[in-house]
């Protein structure tokens, strides 16, 4: 295969991965803590008035999603590239962090949840796509004699 498109593959399948973990996080968080019945989520004023009532489990929760969703998909990445292997990573948790942005942007969020975004998640893809350059380059045990 060649390696530009062994390389896109790759990118889409870790983005994948990550909006499979935001998913499954926004889907736990809507559980734990259900909008209230009724509630239209194109009204920006009434959504702005829920989302001021959440507790703030409910946004450490999305946060922690957004974080997992970068790591996981960073570590996909990286573990399948075979060129630039942390680059790929780090390039997934960037398309995760600029999704995030802009559902801080377009969703009203708590304020402290834009620096915690900012540096987190993109801390995440960076350890995890060092976890796995790390491992690669680790030498392999040698057997006993």
């Amino acid at each position: 295969m060649h390696p530009m498109i062994r390389s896109a593959l790759v990118l889409f399948g870790g983005v994948v991965i990550a909006v499979i973990v935001v998913i499954l996080m926004d889907a736990l968080v809507g559980r734990i803590y259900p909008l209230p019945p009724g509630i239209d989520t194109r009204d920006e004023e009434s959504l702005r008035q829920v989302i001021a009532g959440l507790p703030i489990g409910a946004f450490v929760l999305l946060l922690t999603g957004w974080i997992l969703a970068a790591a996981t998909g960073s570590y996909f990445a990286t573990r399948l590239a075979t060129q630039a292997r942390a680059t790929h990573g780090l390039i997934v948790s960037i398309f995760v962090l600029v999704a995030t942005i802009a559902n801080l942007a377009a969703i009203p969020h708590p304020m402290w949840m834009w620096p915690a975004a900012i540096i987190l998640i993109p801390a995440a893809g960076w350890i995890a796509a060092r976890l796995v350059v790390r491992s690669a380059a680790a030498p392999a045990p040698t057997p006993p004699a």
